[in-house]
């Protein structure tokens, strides 16, 4: 596994520029956001068994010098970069991809909590359907119900627009049904 938790353990001190026994980073050594972006990007084209490693350290670098509430920076880390390492991790078909993918997403939505509405990296219905569907490539009728309650969760009661499901949503799920080894089938897609 590549990582236990995207975030880690660590208090709101991850996010800060200079850690407990760090030293002073030069604002010329700090990678440019567009630069870990381009990085990200080229990864999300190739099939490297690597990528997905060279990925989330990207990502990691994201957060540590470009999350901050918008309006501090110009360009900070945002869904869209998360979702893109999501795919990354997804596409490596890895035998723990979707977990990996799943942790990701448990740490985006932990990330909103802590900090609300400013919260740049709040999952949206693309991210959601991501994860989802590296559930159903696996044939993880169970883990793809599980993404889906928390969209839904996250859609209704915590009032995210950008989660509603799609007609993509459902789609993936019968997949995922049908690509699962369950005996009632059937009446599990019916519902």
């Amino acid at each position: 596994m590549l990582f236990r938790s995207f975030l880690g353990h660590s208090s709101a001190k991850h996010f800060a520029l200079v850690e407990p026994g760090q030293t002073q980073v030069e604002e010329e050594n700090i990678p440019a956001i567009e630069e870990l972006r381009h990085d990200i990007r080229e990864l999300s084209k190739t099939q490297s068994p690597k990528a997905p490693h060279e990925a989330i350290h990207a990502l990691r670098k994201m957060f540590h010098f470009h999350y901050r509430t918008p309006g501090e920076w110009d360009e900070v880390v945002n869904v869209v970069d998360c979702t893109k390492v999501i795919n990354i991790i997804i596409r490596s078909r890895t035998e723990d991809a979707a977990e990996q993918a799943f942790v990701l997403l448990k740490d985006m939505i932990a990330l909103y909590k802590k900090d609300g509405n400013s919260c740049p990296v709040r999952p949206n219905s693309y991210t959601y359907n991501s994860v989802i569907n590296a559930h159903a490539q696996q044939g993880d009728y169970d883990g793809a119900m599980k993404v889906f309650k928390i969209q839904l969760h996250d859609f209704k009661h915590e009032d995210n627009l950008e989660a509603k499901p799609e007609v993509l949503t459902f789609s993936t799920i019968i997949n995922a049904c049908s690509k699962s080894n369950k005996s009632d089938k059937p009446e599990i897609a019916e519902q």
